[in-house]
Parts: structure tokens; sequence; C-alpha cells
């Protein structure tokens, strides 16, 4: 089964330190915090790639937050968000597999054209080196790895939209059959529109730029 909720739920990764050294403040959710965060990962990707890359590519807990600490002091990007935030000191929130996809998207942005990604074979069984870090259910990482292999195109179709827009709900309707396709027998999946872009995104930037386990430990 495939539910698809129109928004985001609840939020539990701030960017807050990105943006104001407070605790005090009121965390501003929903479709503006992703839209916001967005743009703001996007600067700070542009101007901090390698930090972002590791990051992403971080494959246990210890990794993960040892480089998102390194990538949270990056405070130049902070005109971009909304001055409404700033002045009141509110704070971006986003789910951390939210926060991946945009940091993917951003990572993939960076890179530009790439050449075509041809649709692989199915396979039995999908396994993700990220699924302990990434926040997904493992449904939903094994099933976006393999919407990955099999319809490349229609990721790149779901990233060309804006997120949180018609657009992009239509992209993620179009990806159903694949989702159907991709999902472990008898598993339910539930999931809301920004966390399946997330996923989608995710997988994508790992197809492209697969590294191995001993790189990751490595960097």
């Amino acid at each position: 089964m495939l539910a698809i909720a129109g928004s985001a739920a609840a939020q539990d990764t701030a960017i807050g330190s990105r943006l104001k050294a407070r605790e005090d403040v009121a965390v501003r959710s929903g479709q503006d915090s992703i839209t916001e965060g967005h743009r703001y990962l996007r600067c700070v990707v542009n101007k901090r790639t390698g930090s972002a890359e590791r990051v992403i590519n971080a494959t246990t807990e210890a990794e993960f937050e040892a480089a998102d600490r390194v990538l949270s002091r990056e405070v130049t990007c902070t005109s971009l968000v909304a001055s409404s935030i700033q002045q009141t000191g509110q704070r971006l929130a986003m789910d951390r597999d939210v926060y991946r996809g945009a940091l993917a998207e951003a990572l993939l942005g960076v890179a530009g054209k790439h050449p075509a990604l041809e649709p692989l074979p199915l396979q039995r069984e999908y396994h993700s080196p990220w699924a302990g870090v990434s926040g997904r259910n493992l449904v939903v990482e094994e099933m976006a790895t393999c919407v990955a292999a099999i319809a490349p195109a229609g990721i790149e179709a779901l990233l060309a939209t804006k997120p949180g827009s018609p657009e992009d709900a239509a992209a993620i309707r179009a990806l159903s059959p694949s989702y159907s396709t991709c999902l472990t027998a008898s598993a339910k999946l539930t999931a809301n529109r920004a966390s399946m872009r997330a996923a989608m995104a995710e997988a994508l930037y790992h197809r492209l730029h697969p590294i191995t386990l001993a790189a990751t430990a490595k960097n």
C-alpha cells in the first residue's frame, strides 16, 4: 500500500545553528521551512561542497554527526533566509530525511548535467549503506534505491520541479508504478510528499556518485 500526504510531518532536525545561536526560539515548520531550507542549503553546498559530501556519504551516526557539525559552521548564507525569521529568531527545521534529500538535490545541482542514466534490470533485493543514518523507514530507503535503479528519468523529472509545487505532486504521482514495483511484498508504505522527494533525491545522488564503504570510512 502507498499513501502520500500533501505536506511535511513533524520536524526533528533543526537547522537553527546555521541561522542563530539561540535555544529559546520558535521553530518554523511545514512548507515554509522546507522551501527556505532548500534555498539555504543550496547556498551552503555551493560554498562547502566537500563538507556536504561528507555528510551525505556518512554511514554511521558518529560519522554523520561529526560531518554535520562541520557543515553547520557555515553562516555566510543566512542573508538568504527570510527576514521575518531572522528578526523573530525563529529556526528552520527539517526532518533528517528531508534535510539529507535537500543536501542531495543541492549536490546534484553543483555537479551539473550528467549523461542520461539508463534503467537497470530489477533486482530481487536492494540495500542501502546509508539506511542507518538516513532517518527513513527501511522500506522507504530500499524502495528509493530500487526506483533510482529502474526509473532514474522519473526522479530527474521530479527534481526538476519546485518542492511542494503542484508539479512536484504530479511528478511524485507519476512515479507510483515504480513504487509498486519496488515495494517489498506485503510492505505498507506511508510517506508525505517531502519525504518521498527527499528519498528519491538521495537515492539518485548515490547512484550517480557511488562510493565504497572503505572510502567512506577513510573520508
